[in-house]
């Protein structure tokens, strides 16, 4: 399993429209920034991860968010594996 984290930090003139944007993938606010938003998720395998990436929504999202986000803090994605209890 993989869990991914990935974060944007909007520009002062666009959260609303950064969250607005977010809502359908999940997405939590920073209780200490909140021009700053959170993604958590789960996938079963990378080919999942790769099949999502895919599609033009999941670019289309991606271009929107960063044109978005301040140019100090560019959005960030991390992928990190689950390890299996033993």
């Amino acid at each position: 399993m993989l869990i991914i984290t990935g974060t944007i930090t909007a520009r002062p003139d666009s959260p609303e429209e950064v969250e607005t944007l977010s809502l359908a993938h999940g997405v939590h606010r920073d209780v200490d920034n909140p021009l700053r938003l959170v993604f958590l998720e789960k996938w079963i395998d990378q080919a999942s991860v790769d099949a999502h990436f895919s599609v033009p929504e999941s670019g289309a999202f991606v271009r929107e968010v960063t044109r978005l986000s301040g140019p100090l803090f560019p959005p960030t994605l991390e992928v990190f594996e689950v390890v299996p209890h033993r």
